[in-house]
């Protein structure tokens, strides 16, 4: 066995984790201005949703805005961020 099989054969090993349900996972990623809509939003049809402006490097300013939610809500909140 080479050294390219043991690392493929490691990195292979154990099972898959389950998500925790709780965890928060990014939704969207939407322009800071369309952010707290979308809070507001996700807040009236029930979904708990946490925004975090994002920070550019380059040109120093806050210009987009994460959208964070529970892991168990990401396929709801994902449907109703791709709503008109």
């Amino acid at each position: 066995m080479g050294l390219r099989e043991r690392i493929l054969r490691f990195l292979h090993a154990g099972s898959p984790v389950d998500p925790d349900p709780d965890a928060l996972v990014e939704a969207a990623d939407v322009p800071l201005v369309q952010g707290p809509l979308l809070l507001s939003r996700l807040e009236s049809e029930g979904i708990d949703a946490t925004g975090i402006e994002s920070f550019d490097v380059v040109t120093n300013t806050r210009s987009r805005m994460r959208i964070m939610v529970r892991h168990a809500d990401l396929a709801a909140a994902r449907d109703i961020v791709e709503r008109p």
